[in-house]
């Protein structure tokens, strides 16, 4: 909440007598478009729009919305949006993918799903890595978000119990992923008290002491001895 807070007060801001001129005036002007554009945009839309094959189209409407930007800005702001592209991995893709009403994406889908399998029934439920893949900044559609080359996809935990003739199925009627949410007011919370635990103990042990002590109470945590006042 503390960036939609700084961002409001950028735009009231501009509302009202600010007294800059130059440079100055100029950052305020490229920080309040950046704001409205782009910011705002993305936060709402993903209020609204927060179930999990959702993820994968926010990124892809962050990177749209970031070309309009002047080129210093999309410098500046190109590395944070590499980094925090979680939803760009394979996995969530693939679910944006089966669960689109366009018959050309699930087709896309499942065709990567079963090269995924090689003739096997059922999908590989070993564990694999979670990394951030190489985002492709000119994308224009989910198919292109991500390179699709073999040992950098994975397919999704949810089908890999799904039969060939059930993936196949998908072709006919989008997939319906399970209802679990991208964004919810409560994980606000818990950034806001972990952030508030690291800058006040030290250790995974005291941190969670110090969380589970929640905000009102004075009582001691048996497993870290620590009190709030």
């Amino acid at each position: 909440m503390r960036w939609l807070t700084t961002a409001q007060s950028l735009v009231y801001m501009w509302t009202r007598k600010y007294g800059l001129t130059g440079k100055e005036l100029n950052t305020l002007e490229i920080l309040v478009k950046y704001c409205l554009q782009v910011y705002f945009k993305l936060y709402y839309d993903i209020k609204v729009h927060h179930r999990l094959e959702d993820g994968p189209k926010h990124i892809l409407m962050q990177l749209r919305v970031m070309r309009s930007q002047p080129k210093k800005v999309q410098i500046a702001v190109t590395f944070y949006v590499r980094t925090g592209a979680w939803f760009t991995h394979s996995e969530c893709v693939l679910l944006s993918l089966m669960a689109s009403q366009s018959e050309d994406d699930r087709r896309f889908a499942v065709t990567q799903i079963l090269k995924l399998r090689a003739g096997e029934e059922y999908g590989d439920t070993s564990v694999r890595p979670r990394s951030i893949p190489k985002l492709n900044l000119s994308a224009t559609s989910l198919q292109t978000l991500i390179s699709w080359q073999p040992g950098q996809v994975h397919e999704p935990a949810f089908t890999c119990s799904l039969s060939g003739d059930q993936i196949q199925e998908i072709l006919v009627k989008p997939y319906e992923v399970p209802e679990f949410s991208i964004h919810t007011q409560s994980t606000e919370r818990v950034v806001k008290q972990v952030t508030e635990a690291a800058a006040a103990v030290v250790g995974q042990q005291a941190r969670d002491g110090f969380i589970r002590l929640g905000p009102t109470t004075g009582r001691p945590c048996p497993a870290s001895g620590l009190r709030r006042t």
